[in-house]
């Protein structure tokens, strides 16, 4: 129990009971099974009281990543280790989430920048399909044809990672805004590996054709890039004299925008 005091802040207009609060929920979301109330009074003498309570890894997920369809989880714990994690991820073109994709917590402080808890899972999902695609699901045409990166499983991919240890692990920024942990994004990937092993050969194929698209408008970019650089000394001129239509010979909901400028650009666009 406290009341703000200039003896202590010089800038006590900016501590409010919105701003304690906000503070609150985000140390409070990650906390399944926790719940705290906040009782305060603001400066016009109005009062306020708000209840907050830990979320499961699916209201996390919807919390934080909206508009998305199939939603996979996955909760980890070792035998004879302290550390527990929580894993919710999903692809879905429309899915929107408010970071760049995976969004991770480490002992209930929000990474904003991620760290390895948050690579281990897109790079579970690249090492897994790399090997299953190349295995079951593309043709011999496509086999050579096709080679799926990083780049292609991060694409649409979005989700959240809780990761509570006794590690003490390595935070990067003064804010722990990203942790460095090597093990601990290896014990993640290793039980991520063993989740999607055990996945229906449905949604296999499911996710497979996710990143068989993604692929194709990687490769439908690169090709319309080359295009561009095929007209050649077009940008010295106001009017580019041949252009080349927009490519669309595969289904992806994801576009590219070329701009190219003229002479404003000192011919260096």
């Amino acid at each position: 129990k406290y009341k703000v005091s200039d003896k202590y802040l010089k800038e006590t207009d900016r501590v409010t009971c919105a701003l304690i609060m906000k503070m609150i929920e985000e140390k409070t979301d990650a906390c399944d099974n926790f719940k705290a109330t906040f009782k305060g009074v603001r400066k016009d003498g109005s009062t306020v009281k708000e209840k907050f309570s830990g979320l499961t890894t699916e209201e996390l997920f919807k919390k934080y990543c909206k508009y998305t369809s199939k939603v996979y989880s996955c909760d980890y714990a070792p035998k004879g280790s302290d550390t527990k994690c929580r894993i919710a991820f999903a692809y879905d073109s429309k899915a929107v989430s408010e970071g760049d994709g995976v969004l991770g917590w480490c002992n209930y402080i929000r990474n904003k920048d991620g760290g390895t808890h948050v690579d281990a899972v897109s790079n579970a999902l690249y090492d897994f399909f790399k090997k299953y695609m190349w295995k079951d699901f593309l043709s011999e045409k496509e086999k050579k044809d096709l080679q799926l990166k990083r780049e292609d499983v991060k694409l649409g991919l979005v989700g959240v990672v809780v990761l509570l240890t006794n590690e003490n692990p390595d935070y990067q920024g003064q804010f722990k805004e990203r942790i460095q942990s090597v093990p601990l994004g290896e014990e993640l990937e290793a039980c991520m590996d063993k989740f999607l092993g055990k996945f229906p050969e449905t949604e296999l194929r499911a996710i497979a054709s996710i990143l068989k698209d993604n692929i194709k408008a990687r490769m439908s970019s690169i090709k319309a890039r080359q295009q561009v650089k095929k007209v050649g000394n077009g940008l010295s001129t106001d009017n580019i004299d041949k252009y080349f239509p927009r490519k669309s010979n595969c289904n992806v909901q994801f576009n590219e925008l070329f701009i190219t400028e003229g002479d404003s650009a000192g011919n260096h666009a």
